[in-house]
């Protein structure tokens, strides 16, 4: 007689564990989602826009302790940015974002100004990877004490070896000032060819496919650079007057080194502001 009982082992497939499954995947991309949506945004930038320009003193305006910058009929604009070293400590990043700062020039490393030494800033790495996960768009300067030429491209071959691994949105910068203090290799330089080796570093930085930019105040640009050469790179001009000027033009104006972020804890602090070319179709 012909059996009509299923075998206890003939049974139907069961959907719980796929049920299961999709949960899991479900529940993991979401997460995902959430997480991407509460990084901090980075704002746009493109450092192909960031251009010299002499400002006029009709368009730059202050809010509170920030500088800003609108010029419609030109298609010029401004981003707030400020530049820190190991003379700021530790930087709370997530704080200093939102204050509404989206910009910093960090600074890598320097020359010993009377040992000669190069050396990375103490904060440098600790800075550049948590500014860049607090979503501020980052660039880099090095303090220079250079005298030869030879010395200048010895500091560009050590920022480019220390960029390795690090993404930056900004220029790499040269700053050299003279310290004026008993045993400082730079106390008497004559004979330094100042724009030479100015360019020397922004032509090393520019083949490792870096945009270079060159920092000075107005007694360096007047008695030492020749800034009719140097007005083809990025220039950062320190000046700390309300209508600042420069015959070259600048990218980039630190307009005070007394400024503060409270909510950070950071003072004194160097505020600048980045002038940016807007897309003229919007």
């Amino acid at each position: 007689m012909r059996n009509n009982r299923r075998n206890r082992n003939d049974r139907g497939i069961s959907w719980v564990p796929f049920a299961i499954a999709g949960g899991v995947i479900l529940a993991i991309v979401t997460v995902v989602v959430i997480v991407l949506l509460l990084q901090p945004k980075r704002v746009p930038i493109n450092v192909a826009d960031i251009t010299n320009i002499q400002p006029k003193a009709s368009n730059i305006t202050k809010v509170g302790d920030y500088y800003q910058y609108n010029d419609a009929d030109n298609h010029m604009t401004s981003h707030l940015a400020i530049d820190v070293s190991s003379h700021q400590g530790e930087v709370d990043w997530k704080a200093v974002k939102k204050a509404g700062i989206d910009f910093v020039y960090i600074r890598l490393g320097l020359r010993g100004y009377e040992s000669g030494a190069l050396a990375l800033d103490d904060y440098y790495l600790e800075n550049i990877k948590a500014a860049r996960k607090a979503g501020l768009n980052v660039g880099v300067y090095f303090f220079s004490q250079a005298i030869t030429r030879e010395e200048v491209e010895e500091e560009a071959d050590f920022v480019i070896k220390n960029l390795k691994g690090h993404d930056i949105d900004l220029q790499v910068v040269y700053d050299f000032e003279l310290v004026q203090v008993e045993g400082s290799r730079t106390l008497d330089t004559e004979g330094v060819d100042y724009t030479a080796n100015a360019i020397a570093f922004c032509k090393k930085i520019q083949d490792a496919g870096y945009e270079p930019m060159i920092y000075t105040n107005g007694y360096f640009a007047e008695n030492f650079y020749d800034m009719n050469i140097l007005s083809s790179y990025d220039i950062w001009f320190a000046n700390y007057n309300e209508q600042p000027e420069l015959s070259s033009g600048f990218a980039v104006w630190q307009y005070t080194e007394e400024g503060s972020i409270e909510t950070a804890g950071l003072a004194p602090l160097d505020f600048d502001l980045i002038f940016v070319k807007e897309n003229e179709e919007k």
